[in-house]
């Protein structure tokens, strides 16, 4: 039979792991969705920056744009060098190619024009610049509007470049707006999702709390209770159920204490079976124990609620009556026990009923003594007189008169538990 140290046990290693197992899921969640948070936080990074280069590409247009206003106006080229600072290496968006790689500019070949348009615009640029210097060094005198010349033909380049990059810049970054959005929004739900997870593993955390505080307070209480009932065994006799020799002691020990208070005093019949041995050698051990309960059970009947009934050994029992009026009553109580015992025992392996009686021995306090120890010996004392004188009877304990004693060494003195020792022994 389990007990139900190892129910709650059990039910402790099963919660445990369950919590535990919840933990790891939950926290196995939010990895992921931190990731994820963390991933989404970063495309909208990558999508931020390649919208900025698309303004600087704008921005490049414009500039395009301008210059070739002027040129055409002014003939001057050399104004052209104002938009071409970076010789040709200003248009090369990394982020652009970086969103990209990412997949998060679809598709690839509206990017490529752009770049192909950039480059185209940037040549064209640097074309122009560079034959308004050689112009100028040779003192060249081709009049404007010569097809033969490069800057103009670099001027048409400019302008189809520069259309042509502005429409493929708008749809490139219609595109990365529309994937910004859903980034945003993508974080945005990641980052809810998170919170949410980290609610459940806090609400886990605290049921979990919640019950192992529970499951430890029925432990403890079932401690106690195992506790109690052990030390309830340690103070009962396994056969009969009546107190033993300890809870004797400690019984009479406080009748004494209470007595010394409030005057009064406790009263002891030390019982021993006549004819028991005889039993358990005709009908064997288990009809002497079955009378041994029969007695307790008679005992038990016999007796006050406030009086106590102990089994101090094989066929020995000890009553201790809680403060009766007077000696008479005391006697009184000896002789009905001795009425309940005459009775025919039934028990198993007999033909028929057993008889046993009783020697009583019976002591006052403190006529008879003033320790427990003093009182069960004087009980004892009369107890063996009264089976000497021929058993089935009662002898009260008559202490006998003071007497000048002469001096001897003192003698360490008994406690409760060696007399209670000794007797068992």
């Amino acid at each position: 039979m389990r007990s139900s140290f190892e129910r709650h046990v059990r039910l402790q290693r099963r919660t445990s792991s369950a919590l535990l197992v919840t933990v790891i899921v939950l926290l196995a969640l939010l990895a992921l969705q931190g990731w994820r948070a963390l991933s989404a936080v970063q495309d909208e990074r990558h999508l931020q920056a390649a919208l900025r280069e698309l303004n600087a590409l704008r921005q490049r247009a414009d500039q395009a744009d301008a210059a070739l206003v002027t040129y055409r106006a002014t003939g001057n080229a050399s104004l052209l060098r104002g938009a071409q600072p970076c010789a040709g290496q200003c248009l090369q968006p990394g982020a652009l190619g970086q969103a990209v790689m990412l997949g998060l500019a679809e598709p690839v070949d509206a990017l490529a024009r752009v770049l192909h348009w950039a480059g185209q615009v940037d040549a064209a640029l640097l074309a122009i610049a560079q034959d308004a210097s050689l112009d100028v060094a040779q003192g060249s005198a081709t009049p404007r509007g010569d097809p033969q010349r490069n800057d103009d033909l670099a001027a048409e380049a400019l302008a189809q470049g520069s259309r042509q990059l502005r429409s493929n810049l708008q749809g490139l970054e219609s595109d990365l707006i529309e994937r910004l959005v859903v980034s945003d929004t993508t974080r945005l739900n990641a980052a809810l999702l998170l919170l949410s997870l980290l609610a459940c593993l806090a609400l886990v955390a605290l049921s979990g709390l919640v019950l192992m505080v529970q499951l430890a307070a029925r432990l403890a209480a079932d401690g106690l209770q195992a506790e109690e009932a052990l030390r309830e065994l340690s103070l009962r006799d396994p056969l009969t159920g009546l107190p033993n020799l300890r809870a004797l002691g400690l019984r009479l020990e406080h009748l004494i204490e209470r007595a010394e208070r409030h005057g009064g005093g406790p009263a002891v019949l030390a019982l021993d079976l006549d004819g028991f041995k005889r039993i358990n050698e005709l009908h064997g051990h288990p009809a002497g124990d079955a009378a041994l309960v029969e007695v307790a059970q008679r005992l038990h009947a016999a007796l006050r609620k406030s009086d106590l009934a102990a089994r101090v050994g094989g066929d020995e029992f000890v009553v201790v009556l809680d403060d009766p009026e007077s000696p008479e009553i005391a006697r009184t109580v000896g002789e009905r026990l001795l009425l309940a015992l005459r009775a025919p025992i039934t028990v198993p392996g007999s033909h028929g009923a057993v008889e046993l009686s009783l020697s009583v021995g019976l002591s006052h306090y403190p006529a008879c003594g003033l320790s427990a120890v003093d009182l069960l010996d004087s009980a004892d004392a009369a107890c063996l007189a009264a089976k000497e004188a021929g058993r089935n009877r009662l002898f009260e304990y008559r202490p006998a008169p003071a007497t000048p004693a002469p001096p001897v060494r003192s003698q360490p003195q008994v406690t409760l538990e060696q007399a209670l020792a000794q007797r068992v022994a």
